[in-house]
């Protein structure tokens, strides 16, 4: 009997251990297959993040391309011609007044900032030295200009020529009594006409005295003439919108001469001189013996340069001059190449004209231009090109 229960008690140990052994099987069959399936879940949502990162690419490149078509369509269309260069440019600005402004050209005042952005470049002498006069037909994108001096007569009367707005700081006193009685639109430093802003100083220019300090915002100046001076910013009904000036890109066909290098000696000894790059199709100017440069910005270039001759002399106080702009002669170059000119001016009012010896209209190739107005008569500059 005790046989028989040790034996029954043997197989129900056997038989527990086996049910035990196939649960934990079980188990781990249930465990395994649980890991299976989450690792699939990872592997199936890796593949959804991967979609959807792919479709997300997709439309930011979608998104991409149309804001790129976007900007595209929104280039500035350039269907207006700039009166003063025959540039192409965005706004009509055949009948909107242009500025001139006064800007130092003695050595001790370079580099100029702004001025490569003019269209039209005169140089004028002054005493001892030289001045440009800055024509844009719309400074309004030119932040820094100058430095900014002082007027002469002969500086307002290419300023009336072209209805432009002159910007100075002061001046002889023949030039602020004719601004005065001719009742001249001017932007003044010294009298201060103009907006907060339009002019200021940079002290950090000042090494050689404070006359090399002012400069002026070309944007300020544009709002100034209306915002401060009520002033008209079109031209008058009868006023010539052309300013006289013909543009064509066959005008090099006018030159007889070869003219790589012109060389322009003032009155009172001051050089500029100009070489021809063919790259550019343009000239290049000297001054000083260098490269003109605008603050950093070299190869400026001048499509079109002109050296004219006018009657100068000194005045009775021993230290202004007087210079003529009636009529006179000159030479005209373009391309590497020279032409005999005369040219006239009918008044104040009146912008210059330029023809060729025969009077035939002279044509200008497009792009900026660069004025000399050199000396004769008791005053005699120099001009001589090869």
């Amino acid at each position: 009997m005790k046989k028989n229960v040790i034996r029954f008690l043997s197989l129900f140990m056997l038989l527990v251990m086996a049910l035990s052994l196939f649960t934990g099987c079980k188990k781990q069959e249930a465990e395994e297959e649980s890991e299976s399936e989450q690792h699939s879940s990872v592997v199936i949502n890796s593949e959804i993040t991967r979609e959807t990162t792919t479709v997300k690419e997709e439309s930011s490149e979608e998104e991409s391309s149309e804001e790129s078509s976007e900007e595209s369509s929104q280039v500035v269309e350039l269907k207006y011609i700039n009166p003063l260069t025959g540039e192409p440019c965005a706004e009509d600005l055949t009948n909107r007044r242009p500025f001139a402004f006064m800007c130092n050209n003695i050595w001790m005042a370079m580099p100029q900032v702004g001025v490569s952005q003019a269209d039209i470049i005169f140089e004028e002498l002054d005493e001892g030295t030289t001045r440009f006069e800055v024509f844009f037909a719309d400074p309004s994108d030119v932040d820094v200009i100058g430095t900014i001096r002082s007027a002469r007569l002969y500086n307002v009367e290419t300023a009336t020529g072209y209805e432009a707005f002159l910007c100075h700081c002061g001046g002889s006193s023949e030039a602020t009594n004719t601004i005065w009685n001719w009742g001249v639109e001017d932007l003044d430093e010294i009298t201060g006409s103009y907006l907060y802003g339009s002019y200021f100083r940079d002290p950090s220019r000042g090494y050689y005295g404070s006359e090399h300090t002012l400069f002026a915002n070309g944007g300020l100046c544009v709002r100034s003439v209306t915002e401060s001076n009520g002033y008209d910013p079109n031209h008058s009904d009868d006023f010539d919108t052309t300013y006289g000036l013909i543009f064509s890109d066959k005008a090099v066909d006018q030159c007889t001469e070869d003219a790589a290098s012109i060389s322009v000696v003032h009155a009172g000894g001051k050089g500029t001189y100009f070489e021809y790059d063919e790259e550019l199709q343009a000239y290049i100017m000297y001054q000083y013996d260098a490269e003109y440069t605008d603050n950093g910005v070299a190869r400026v270039p001048f499509a079109n340069v002109l050296n004219i001759y006018a009657r100068t002399w000194l005045q009775e106080d021993g230290v202004h001059l007087s210079i003529e702009l009636t009529e006179g002669e000159g030479t005209y170059f373009t391309m590497g190449r020279a032409v005999a000119i005369k040219w006239y001016k009918d008044g104040a009012y009146d912008t210059f004209h330029f023809t060729l010896e025969d009077g035939t209209p002279l044509e200008f190739s497009v792009g900026k231009t660069f004025v000399c107005v050199n000396q004769c008569g008791s005053y005699q500059g120099e001009c001589y090109w090869e």
